[in-house]
């Protein structure tokens, strides 16, 4: 009696869970069927819009913003977004990004560009040159979490997959600093952090804050940026 109840259980949990799943799924596929109409995609991105300038302007919120754009993204004193208001496509990129580079004021600035589902990240000081159509690469890390000396947890930090591009410099003071910022919780930052890697061949790496990662066709390199600085303990 016991074993026909406890299997009668068994089943219906599975059944529940099984067009939960379903349920799920199908919401998915419509929801990617129906951005894929360009009224639907337009009327998506309008809220989008709309949510960024509520929070970007009047809420003084961070936020990523929703459009293409070349941007330079800065921490001292303060945490700010720069966007050149160029607009910008593969034949004047060259230009926006040059014009875009002399607001830089410190070292540890990080140029953005992103267009067409791609997104480019260069100190400010690189020399790598940022072309129109980047070689993807694949995902090199299977964990990176956040730590800090007055912090009980770690924060998990997730890459997009439009992140991973050939010469692409990430995991810096800055690009750290606005993913946090972005997240919407509480964190601590200084000089003092910690970034905990486990890479794709179960290496477990560590990189601090005058470091960074760059992306190679086949690898991953662990930079020092030229110079180091104080840089100032910033709580949420």
């Amino acid at each position: 009696m016991f074993e026909n109840v406890k299997s009668w259980c068994y089943n219906s949990l599975y059944g529940i869970m099984y067009y939960i799943t379903w349920i799920q799924n199908s919401c998915m596929n419509i929801g990617t069927q129906l951005y894929e109409e360009p009224q639907c995609r337009s009327i998506y991105d309008g809220f989008h819009n709309i949510k960024y300038g509520i929070c970007h302007d009047c809420l003084n919120t961070a936020m990523e913003n929703p459009n293409d754009y070349c941007g330079l993204f800065s921490i001292i004193p303060t945490y700010k977004e720069l966007f050149n208001t160029q607009i910008l496509n593969p034949n004047n990129m060259t230009d926006v990004i040059k014009n875009t580079k002399v607001m830089a004021k410190d070292i540890n600035d990080i140029l953005i560009v992103k267009y067409n589902n791609i997104t480019l990240y260069r100190m400010i000081q690189s020399k790598s040159e940022i072309i129109p159509f980047p070689k993807p690469v694949q995902n090199y890390f299977l964990t990176i979490e956040y730590s800090h000396k007055n912090m009980d947890d770690k924060i998990e930090i997730f890459l997009d997959k439009t992140d991973f591009f050939e010469n692409n410099e990430i995991l810096s003071y800055t690009f750290i600093y606005k993913y946090l910022m972005y997240l919407q919780e509480p964190f601590e930052i200084d000089n003092d952090y910690v970034i905990h890697i486990i890479d794709n061949n179960l290496e477990h790496v560590q990189i601090k804050h005058d470091n960074y990662i760059i992306l190679k066709s086949n690898c991953y390199e662990i930079a020092f940026v030229d110079k180091k600085i104080d840089l100032f303990f910033y709580k949420k």
